[in-house]
């Protein structure tokens, strides 16, 4: 009940977020463009669809994982919509098709909204047996660089990664009757898993078969561990983010990886 207390109030204070930015759009004497008027009202009924459903299953106090997943699939569409306006927009920016002020205004109104969808997430999973947790991975000057979300749909098990900077990818695993993780499929991006989920010795292999990272057991004072070798720096945050859910599925402890240069 804590939890999903929380989780109203943050929708609260997302939607007092987006009274606020109205007001500024208002303010300045700015306007939408039609184009933005129609992705922000399908953007708006997208989220209180999902509001809706998420409260009507604390209502009832019944457990039901249908709904559940169907809102989870709902929040997937968002969180990936949200990227796509965001990057289109920024094209109509560089075009000189829409002001600064009313960009701006625009995206922090996305980013409001597909908080929002979170929370209402949050609320429906609070009333099945499904886990639903959030991850933090800081970079060294203490800011966020990436949210991992778990969704478990036996026998599949889904992160959604959601990095500070840069697309949306996502993780799905299926687990055999005993527990042990069979298949990996990543999604949002062109890379594939190559290597033995089980021992945990893998790599991420882009289309062109080059390796952006290596996940190998090594040894470290007289403990078993497992060392990550990024060969593509750029993607640091989201490879690293992938690693984890490995070792979440398989061993539950995220100090199990042990990050190397």
């Amino acid at each position: 009940m804590y939890h999903v207390i929380s989780d109203m109030e943050r929708i609260g204070d997302h939607s007092e977020n987006l009274c606020e930015l109205a007001q500024t759009l208002k303010k300045s004497k700015q306007k939408f463009s039609p184009w933005a008027v129609e992705q922000a009202t399908e953007m708006r009924n997208r989220v209180e669809a999902m509001l809706e459903e998420a409260l009507q299953m604390f209502a009832s106090r019944e457990t039901q994982p249908q709904m559940a997943a169907d809102i989870n699939r709902r929040e997937e569409i968002i969180d990936d919509a949200t990227q796509e306006l965001k990057d289109l927009h920024i094209e109509r920016l560089n075009q000189g098709k829409c002001s600064v002020v009313a960009g701006t205004v625009f995206m922090d109104m996305l980013t409001n909204l597909e908080r929002i969808a979170d929370h209402c997430t949050n609320i429906a999973y609070s009333m099945t047996n499904q886990k639903n947790h959030e991850l933090q991975k800081h970079d060294p000057r203490g800011t966020a660089a990436a949210k991992i979300k778990q969704r478990v749909f036996p026998p599949i098990i889904r992160y959604g990664i959601s990095p500070a900077e840069g697309k949306n990818l996502s993780v799905t695993l299926r687990i055999s009757g005993n527990g042990i993780p069979q298949q990996l499929i990543l999604g949002g991006v062109t890379w594939h898993f190559r290597g033995d989920l089980v021992a945990r010795n893998f790599d991420v292999i882009d289309v062109d078969s080059s390796v952006l990272l290596s996940h190998q057991k090594c040894w470290k004072d007289r403990m078993d561990c497992f060392a990550v070798e990024i060969r593509q720096p750029a993607f640091e945050v989201p490879l690293l983010c992938v690693c984890l859910c490995v070792d979440l599925t398989t061993e539950g402890d995220i100090n199990a990886v042990v990050a190397i240069n």
